[in-house]
């Protein structure tokens, strides 16, 4: 509400003063304008807060300036001025801009990259599996020079003369089994002799494995196709198909 000059009278004064000059008290007053008295003395202390609203407020002044003299213009205009609301403070107002959605291409960029991760963790775990199956020890190639026999010549006999050759000797029995493998592609090869594994690695290509065993040495390769046997001097035989598993088990002649 608006502060009076100074030298200017309130609304509460003036009713106040106008009402002594009559003579008049609270219930008085009442009686003659049928005014609350509770809401004469609330207008005579200025407690708009206690009074109903500025409509009604209006037309108790425009009954009070009749009933004490007073001009209404003045008492409603007075009134006005102190009634007059304070100016509300202005605020700045900010524009709020909206969030941007996310983008559809950041979900298959996230869901691109956990797949990739997974490719990777299993082809990591592939390329170590193999890399220690490719460290284990290697099979030792047994390796046999036949010596050529000697000529005739050498012995500086007539080159004219037939010599005849003995009789070709039986070969002493074997005891045992003894097993070769000759690789003609890269293969997982587990070996077994009398109950105990002897080897467990790859063949390549090329490459040749021996074992012997007193009762009995059992086989097992992942590519049967890429490995031929040999068991005590036969003649090499493929193991099976490529890319076939299979164990097989060699047991020492009776």
């Amino acid at each position: 509400m608006r502060e009076l000059q100074q030298g200017e009278l309130g609304l509460g004064e003036l009713l106040r003063r106008a009402r002594e000059r009559k003579g008049l008290s609270y219930v008085d007053l009442e009686a003659m304008t049928r005014i609350r008295r509770t809401y004469l003395k609330a207008l005579e202390e200025e407690k708009f807060e206690l009074l109903p609203p500025p409509i009604f407020v209006k037309g108790y002044l425009k009954i009070l300036a009749q009933a004490l003299d007073i001009e209404e213009g003045s008492l409603l205009h007075i009134y006005a001025q102190i009634s007059q609301p304070p100016p509300q403070a202005e605020f700045a107002k900010v524009p709020i801009e909206p969030a941007t959605p996310p983008s559809p291409w950041r979900r298959v960029v996230v869901l691109a990259t956990l797949f990739l991760l997974v490719v990777l963790s299993a082809v990591g775990y592939y390329a170590l599996t193999e890399l220690r199956q490719f460290l284990a020890p290697q099979p030792q190639v047994e390796t046999t020079y036949i010596q050529p026999e000697p000529s005739q010549e050498a012995f500086g006999g007539d080159q004219g003369a037939i010599q005849e050759s003995p009789p070709p000797k039986a070969p002493p029995a074997q005891s045992g089994v003894r097993v070769v493998l000759k690789a003609s592609g890269r293969s997982w090869v587990r070996v077994i002799a009398d109950r105990e594994k002897v080897f467990e690695g790859f063949l390549k290509s090329g490459e040749m494995g021996s074992w012997e065993a007193s009762e009995e040495i059992t086989i097992r390769v992942g590519n049967a196709g890429g490995v031929a046997v040999s068991v005590n001097g036969s003649t090499f035989t493929p193991m099976g198909k490529p890319g076939q598993v299979v164990e097989q088990t060699f047991t020492s002649s009776p």
